[in-house]
């Protein structure tokens, strides 16, 4: 059987890369075969280090493929084809998800942006996309199997674009052909983390439509008039525990009475969404958590307050900001001033150490956001 493998490289001028964590370039690829390497073949990656790789994709000899996806091809040596998949694939090496942010800004968003570049769906109604495609993992090899492991909630993440089983590409048995095959670069390049606001408004069209296909989905109307206090609670993570978010929780529901203090980890993403929907303020330690305001309704205030010595401006809280901003959505971040919390000399632990919030600022805080509605019923 002859195999003829090509690649074109698609045009995503129309929705930017400006933010590092996203893929560069997507290329379409026609037959490629899979084969998985048991003995853990080594290759050099785009930053010259050895990496451990045992899920393949070949292709013909004489194909050169483009340098930031040729860590995952080699030569096609004409091995017999055993299994075919004719339907749509988007394949995506996955960065980090072991927690909810990583996967959504890392990997979620990524995948999003190739289907809608391949499907050119910024030019057509959000009624148009195609879910009945694959979406395949890459595995990462310098990451560990406990941090790309899938949880339901990234599957309920996929949902709005696939019909079908998400798995991870050594799931398929061996040497697969996929006929058709959507791929993004491979690597992750610092050179990329710029903000480019000379096509912002594409970039807000693109964010406002994910969160258009999710509530579409779920069957949810944006409500015009939230009116929730919604405390997130991270109680059960490794890092930035809020010592005393009890007192926090009691202090300004005792004055508003409408507050709950939430772990999402309970919640499944309907619910989620469901809740966020009707949350006027969304109260959140820096983390993972943040990029839950992305379902709370526009016009509503995001409130990330950050332990003491840890900067607003690097990557994480940068990329929060973006999004969150081109939702329409408030921002007041706050760097914490409570005596007890003590700033250290490295960054990255005052970054995740477990901290007492000043109540007091925050509820000064919270109260210039709820005085519209107290404003409002009078």
């Amino acid at each position: 059987m002859n195999i003829k493998t090509t690649y074109t490289q698609l045009n995503s001028d129309n929705i930017l890369y400006e933010i590092r964590r996203n893929p560069i370039n997507i290329y379409n690829f026609k037959n490629i075969v899979y084969k998985s390497e048991p003995n853990f073949l080594t290759k050099i990656n785009n930053n010259n280090n050895h990496e451990k790789v045992k899920e393949i994709l070949l292709y013909d000899n004489k194909l050169e493929i483009p340098i930031d996806c040729s860590l995952v091809f080699k030569e096609y040596k004409k091995e017999k084809v055993m299994n075919y998949i004719r339907k749509k694939t988007y394949i995506y090496k996955i960065m980090s998800m072991d927690n909810i942010g990583h996967f959504f800004i890392d990997n979620l968003i990524p995948i999003i942006k190739m289907i809608f570049i391949d499907q050119n769906i910024m030019n057509k109604t959000l009624s148009s996309i195609n879910r009945n495609i694959n979406i395949i993992l890459l595995k990462s090899y310098n990451e560990t199997e406990k941090q790309q492991s899938i949880w339901k909630k990234h599957l309920e993440y996929l949902l709005p674009f696939t019909e079908n089983k998400v798995q991870f590409l050594s799931n398929y048995p061996n040497y697969t052909l996929f006929e058709d095959v959507v791929m993004c670069s491979l690597g992750i390049k610092r050179v990329c983390w710029t903000q480019k606001n000379d096509n912002d408004n594409c970039n807000i069209k693109f964010i406002t439509s994910i969160k258009k296909i999710y509530y579409n989905f779920y069957n949810i109307t944006e409500n015009p008039s939230p009116n929730k206090i919604i405390i997130l609670s991270r109680q059960n993570a490794k890092h930035r525990k809020i010592l005393n978010e009890n007192k926090l929780f009691d202090t300004l529901n005792n004055k508003y009475n409408n507050v709950e203090l939430i772990q999402f980890e309970k919640f499944n993403l309907q619910q989620e969404l469901q809740l966020l929907n009707n949350t006027l303020l969304f109260i959140t330690p820096h983390g993972a958590g943040v990029i839950s305001a992305f379902f709370i309704p526009q016009n509503s205030t995001c409130f990330i307050f950050h332990p003491k010595g840890y900067t607003f401006e690097c990557d994480f809280p940068t990329i929060y900001k973006i999004y969150i901003k081109r939702l329409n959505i408030n921002i007041i971040q706050y760097e914490n001033n409570d005596k007890r919390d003590i700033c250290r000399n490295n960054i990255h632990v005052n970054r995740d150490k477990h901290f007492y919030v000043n109540i007091e600022e925050i509820t000064r805080l919270a109260d210039k956001v709820m005085v519209k509605i107290i404003n409002k019923d009078t």
